[in-house]
């Protein structure tokens, strides 16, 4: 069943009671506290070397894991390189922007409306993997504090564009994932060079982007919108013939 506020930090010593016997907490890499109904980020202090955490499915709020992760466990900033919220009830990240060695990070299926809480610590993260699909995100503002990014899916939010400049800070950005949202455009991926992959699908776009010269690109999908004909997917053809094929263009019209 769930568990109280008041037995929350008793939870990890619950856990490293039954699962860490004889071994001291302080020397684990990796801990996976989903589904125990937390409603808040257990005290991990003792935790001093901890490099990967799963906090899936409890019941945490974006505040929580501001106090959480952040003062009341601060080695966490050097040394938590992995985190997954997934299905939680964050609405903004400001809890993790504070995680300063964090690569990889997984917010899917919580209530996110905004990237901009990313800002929070200042300066430029860490972040190399970013998903938060199945959220409520309006805007791509905020991720340009990500400037070493390679993978960013957003699928199933509620961007309605790709203009602000968000992606001009995003150099290092291989896979990109914007399917089912309300994109009329395809904006901004000429600021990306090293993009292989781009998933645009189940969107309103109802024009092939122009002026793609992402020399890397091998899948551009476009299935699911409102394109009327494939005529300006020239320019992408002639450039993945150039280089060998085995990628372009995947339109399912509509």
């Amino acid at each position: 069943g769930s568990r109280g506020v008041g037995a929350d930090d008793a939870a990890l010593a619950e856990i490293r009671d039954a699962a860490c016997a004889g071994v001291d907490v302080g020397d684990v890499a990796a801990l996976d506290m989903s589904v125990e109904g937390l409603s808040r980020v257990p005290d991990l202090r003792p935790c001093g070397r901890l490099a990967r955490l799963a906090l899936n499915v409890n019941a945490l709020t974006t505040q929580a894991t501001v106090e959480g992760l952040g003062a009341r466990a601060p080695a966490l900033a050097r040394t938590l390189r992995a985190l997954t919220l997934q299905d939680n009830k964050l609405e903004g990240l400001e809890g993790v922007a504070q995680l300063r060695a964090l690569v990889a990070l997984c917010v899917d299926v919580n209530a996110i409306g905004s990237l901009e809480g990313l800002r929070a610590g200042g300066g430029s993260l860490a972040l190399r993997v970013l998903d938060a699909k199945y959220n409520r995100v309006e805007s791509l503002a905020g991720v340009e504090a990500c400037a070493r990014l390679e993978r960013l899916a957003l699928y199933r939010n509620r961007l309605g564009s790709m203009a602000g400049g968000a992606l001009a800070r995003l150099g290092a950005l291989q896979y990109l994932d914007l399917g089912r949202n309300a994109l009329t455009r395809v904006e901004g991926l000429a600021a990306c060079p090293l993009l292989t992959e781009v998933v645009l699908y189940g969107n309103a776009i109802a024009e092939m982007p122009r002026g793609l010269n992402n020399a890397l690109l091998r899948r551009l999908a476009l299935n699911g919108n409102r394109l009327r004909s494939i005529e300006d997917a020239g320019e992408v053809w002639r450039a993945d013939e150039a280089r060998g094929g085995g990628g372009g263009v995947a339109n399912g019209g509509g």
